[in-house]
């Protein structure tokens, strides 16, 4: 009876604790890849072998990411084993999933694939499509790192750079609605492009949203609505040391991006440009508000002329981060900015890394 009563009470308090985030298992993997893997069988016929299984399992994974890629169907997780996939030529994505069931591929649980490839590239149309827990690598590629032009999708605990020896580390179009949660973006473009190349580049977009990334070191923004970004929630990010600025409200002589809302981040040491700022061409965007950031140290100051947005009730503070020289932007405790914006979004990244 005693021990019923002790299970009873370990029962009671993990109830009262709520429900815990869900962990991805190997169970959730659909296919795999893996380095030294086959994307064929051999002309002898290994599949069907004792302990081979067919091609694409867990015993038998594909060589390639692409061929991965191509072999998943809707509701579809293909996940890779741990090690480097290099390529010169791009990864495609020309299908997708669908609402839901989406396309998604990820590394195996509790390991890190890292992707080396020219351009990792979705479709138009190829929509519904999620990466997850990659190291995405564009430093030996000179072009874009991820291209966007489906919609739907959902890019999330990622890191992606390309050591500022590539173009922008993510591109947005094709009226894209995509999410970007939970990434780390450092050393994105390079900075002889002159501010060009940026980390997140949403060039016509309808609500994308931009939440609890960290970003770093990159050339031109942090984040570039232009010319043609719509509906963007950009919030909780830590955004520091970008040449170009932080985030910017922009247009062509043909559209203004519009309807943009940057609230709840943290946004420092802009080394050429304001943190918040915008430019136009004949258009001027209307409806972009920047409130409850938290702002300290844009060259030329936090905010720029507010001409297509507004910018009220942000902080000019020093967040006090814990090593910003080695990239860590969890806050010391009485950080003036925590209550600003709520919560503490590196931290909050490092947590569910030790979940994985």
């Amino acid at each position: 009876m005693r021990l019923i009563g002790v299970l009873l009470l370990v029962l009671a308090a993990l109830a009262a604790a709520g429900p815990r985030p869900a962990l991805a298992t190997r169970s959730s993997c659909d296919l795999y890849a893996a380095p030294g893997g086959e994307d064929s069988v051999g002309p002898f016929g290994r599949v069907g072998a004792p302990g081979f299984g067919r091609l694409g399992s867990v015993a038998a994974p594909f060589g390639s990411v692409q061929k991965l890629v191509k072999s998943l169907s809707a509701g579809q997780t293909g996940c890779l084993r741990e090690g480097v996939y290099a390529s010169a030529g791009r990864l495609d994505f020309s299908h997708g999933g669908s609402r839901d069931a989406p396309l998604t591929l990820a590394s195996f649980p509790g390991e890190v694939a890292r992707l080396a490839y020219g351009t990792v590239h979705v479709f138009p149309r190829a929509n519904h499509v999620t990466l997850r827990d990659l190291e995405i690598d564009g430093s030996a590629n000179p072009d874009v790192t991820v291209w966007v032009e489906g919609s739907d999708v959902l890019l999330e605990g990622n890191s992606i750079g390309n050591a500022n020896l590539g173009m922008s580390c993510l591109i947005i179009g094709d009226d894209a609605t995509v999410t970007v949660s939970s990434n780390r973006f450092g050393g994105c473009g390079r900075y002889a492009d002159g501010n060009q190349d940026h980390a997140v580049y949403a060039a016509h977009t309808r609500a994308l949203h931009v939440v609890d990334n960290v970003f770093w070191g990159t050339a031109g923004w942090a984040i570039h609505l232009y010319p043609d970004a719509q509906r963007s929630v950009i919030t909780h990010n830590v955004i520091d040391d970008g040449t170009g600025g932080g985030v910017i409200f922009a247009g062509d002589d043909s559209h203004a991006s519009g309807k943009n809302i940057v609230r709840h981040n943290i946004l420092t040491d802009a080394t050429s440009a304001y943190l918040l700022q915008s430019s136009w061409g004949r258009p001027i965007g209307s409806g972009n508000r920047a409130s409850a950031n938290c702002l300290r140290g844009g060259r030329l100051g936090e905010v720029g002329p507010q001409i297509g947005f507004s910018a009220t009730g942000n902080l000019n503070a020093d967040p006090r981060y814990v090593d910003p020289a080695h990239h860590d932007y969890r806050l010391a405790r009485g950080s003036p900015c925590l209550r600003l914006v709520g919560y503490d979004t590196a931290a909050k990244l490092d947590a569910r890394r030790v979940q994985q």
